[in-house]
């Protein structure tokens, strides 16, 4: 697939991540179009050996995009034709199109499988019923559209982020400027909801004007911001922030509001936590409560699952309290506000 040129030369080894992006990519897609021509995926299918590395690689590479946006890489607008991009975006659209579709047919008894020579659908190793070859086939059929789809919409999308990632320049990030703040403060929950009192050593109206200067506002905070910068609102009886404190997202709002009188720059802070990453959570709690107890339900997912939400609150957790600190940090080294924990 040919790319136009980027404005600044990529890096080899981003070079390399985007060549095998494109290869496990028309792999998933030669393997999708065998689906469509009739291919059943069974356990002593050779092409089933393909899934392993096919998934691992999946799996390591929406590890890295997670833990190396904003720390080693940042996010442009991709270095690829319009055409390119839609034809990228048409293959994601397919994969998750044949992926759905397999979900919603395949039984929610149980598996396809063959014991001493019978179709039957098969569940925790116990047969549920017997089924016809036409039957077995089919959902055998159903598992590489499944399978095969999925991975050509992960690897879709996949391709189009390592087409819009290029290296973070190494520098000075605001980050540090809370260093001092975050150094040595106790990782705990409690600061959710509290009130936290502050108060800042400028006037009223020249805290409201400099922190509404530090705000980074638009698409440039979404797609470009650097570690540390903040983004929301600043009026005249309060403000809300956020911090970039991962590309992932934020988990927290600190709203702030003025108390005291129009002359005086005191107040109180509360951090609450960002309602849609708390869906977020709530969904993946539900679902991981959920395929318990399906009879059809795939030991690797009844364990994947909850070790999945599991580290999705602690990752949570974390990057709410980094917020919390970075914008601690900033109010007090740059507007001279005291924060009190």
């Amino acid at each position: 697939m040919a790319i136009s040129q980027p404005t600044v030369a990529p890096s080899r080894s981003l070079v390399w991540v985007r060549r095998i992006c494109i290869a496990a990519l028309l792999l998933a897609l030669v393997l999708t179009a065998l689906a469509y021509l009739g291919f059943r995926l069974e356990d002593n299918s050779p092409l089933a050996l393909v899934l392993f590395p096919l998934w691992l690689g999946m799996i390591l590479g929406w590890g890295a995009v997670i833990f190396g946006l904003g720390r080693w890489i940042k996010l442009q607008r991709p270095v690829l034709a319009w055409w390119q991009t839609a034809i990228l975006l048409a293959l994601l659209c397919l994969g998750v199109f044949s992926a759905c579709g397999a979900m919603t047919n395949l039984p929610s008894d149980g598996q396809a499988a063959i014991v001493n020579g019978t179709y039957v659908i098969q569940a925790h190793g116990s047969v549920v019923r017997e089924i016809s070859r036409a039957e077995y086939e089919r959902q055998t059929n159903l598992l590489a559209y499944l399978f095969f789809g999925g991975a050509l919409a992960v690897w879709s999308a996949l391709t189009v982020v390592a087409f819009m990632a290029s290296p973070k320049q190494r520098g000075t990030s605001r980050v540090q400027l809370a260093g001092g703040v975050a150094g040595g403060t106790p990782r705990r929950m409690s600061f959710i909801f509290r009130r936290h009192p502050f108060e800042s050593q400028m006037t009223r109206t020249e805290f409201v004007r400099e922190l509404g200067t530090r705000l980074v506002s638009g698409w440039h905070y979404h797609l470009d911001a650097d570690k540390g910068d903040l983004s929301g609102r600043v009026t005249a009886d309060g403000f809300e922030l956020r911090a970039r404190a991962s590309r992932r997202g934020n988990a927290v709002w600190v709203v702030g509001r003025f108390e005291g009188g129009m002359e005086g720059t005191a107040g109180a802070l509360r951090v609450y936590p960002e309602p849609f990453g708390v869906l977020a959570l709530l969904m993946i709690l539900a679902m991981s409560i959920a395929v318990q107890f399906l009879a059809a339900g795939v030991l690797f997912l009844r364990i994947a699952l909850p070790a999945f939400g599991a580290l999705a609150f602690v990752y949570s957790w974390h990057l709410a309290f980094s917020e919390w600190q970075m914008i601690k940090g900033r109010l007090k080294i740059e507007l001279a506000t005291d924060v009190d924990d």
